[in-house]
């Protein structure tokens, strides 16, 4: 009779260890994600750098120039593949690990959504984008009030011409808008629904932000994965985060477009100021009206797991893949802190 008590094991308990261990692994399998796209970027922005090299597409002479010597065209071409190429293979690379079904991973439709929830979400990640934006630059300049700075994401080169104009918006705005929400809230979300809503939100953010390269960046992604995940959610489908996701990388590209046409920035800031206070109105409009006619919006499912949400992130510091791809994009930041 002892010796069947020492080796019984309660039944809930049995059932945590296994789907812990079934965590760890989804997690680990991020990890070779982050990885894949550390070992991609690389291997990739070689290639690119060998073909502009064989085939002479640079001048030297004018490396410094904009465009890194290359014609425009070419330079946009090699960047739209090299930022493809870096998302889908490691993209593929999970897919392989986790034999994730991409049907199921990839939501469209909203027609059963409700239209006017489907409004006030779109509105209200609106208004969090532009939220996260006032606050992360306001802690990278008390950062550096106190002495700390950290390197500026450098940007796409841009040229007033309209072959340029159209490559540049496609890069900053049209691709990412796309790509990024198919990939953080669509395939990775999605595998982590099981283990709640409130998990699965906060593992994709997470991962989005490391794959930013700045501080100031990272702390925008993290904010703004936790809305676009929130929303993906409660409108079951991708079109409105892909669509707000857009929107907000195209303010970047008007604003950039403005100062570099006009001589002065009074264009490009009147732009931003308006921009701004309507986004932060209906944002502000979007919440109230949450509160009041959808309250229980604010409610996430749990999951099919017994797991808490303390418990599902500690398996983090259980994952050893995941843990290594973090550090490989920290380094890669290159973040350096001079007091």
């Amino acid at each position: 009779m002892n010796m069947y008590n020492q080796n019984y094991e309660n039944p809930r308990d049995l059932r945590l260890k296994y789907e812990k261990k079934q965590l760890v692994k989804l997690i680990n399998a991020v990890g070779i994600f982050i990885i894949s796209f550390f070992a991609f970027s690389f291997l990739f922005s070689a290639i690119s750098s060998a073909i502009v090299f064989t085939f002479q597409l640079q001048n030297l002479e004018s490396i410094n120039q904009g465009f890194l010597g290359m014609q425009p065209y070419v330079y946009y071409i090699l960047e739209f593949i090299m930022y493809i190429l870096s998302l889908a293979f490691p993209a593929f690379v999970f897919f392989l690990v986790t034999k994730t079904s991409v049907k199921k991973t990839i939501p469209m439709s909203l027609k059963k959504s409700d239209p006017i929830l489907v409004t006030m979400l779109f509105f209200l990640g609106l208004g969090v984008c532009e939220t996260s934006n006032i606050n992360s630059s306001t802690i990278i300049n008390v950062l550096d009030f106190l002495g700390m700075s950290f390197p500026t994401p450098t940007t796409l080169d841009y040229n007033q011409d309209i072959l340029s104009t159209i490559f540049y918006t496609v890069s900053i705005a049209v691709l990412p808008g796309i790509l990024e929400e198919l990939l953080f809230r669509g395939v990775i979300l999605s595998s982590f629904r099981k283990y709640g809503d409130l998990f699965a939100i906060f593992i994709s953010s997470f991962v989005f932000a490391l794959l930013h390269p700045s501080l100031s960046q990272w702390i925008f992604a993290f904010i703004l994965g936790l809305a676009l995940g929130f929303i993906r959610i409660k409108t079951k489908s991708l079109l409105i985060p892909i669509g707000i996701h857009f929107i907000n990388n195209l303010s970047s590209c008007i604003i950039t477009i403005l100062a570099s046409v006009f001589p002065s920035e009074i264009p490009a800031n009147i732009f931003y100021f308006f921009y701004s206070a309507v986004l932060l109105v209906s944002g502000g409009i979007a919440v109230i009206g949450l509160v009041k006619y959808y309250p229980d919006v604010f409610s996430f499912d749990k999951g099919s797991v017994a797991l808490s949400f303390k418990e599902e992130c500690s398996a983090i510091f259980k994952s050893p893949a995941f843990i290594i791809g973090v550090v490989l994009l920290v380094i890669s930041m290159n973040i350096s802190v001079v007091f």
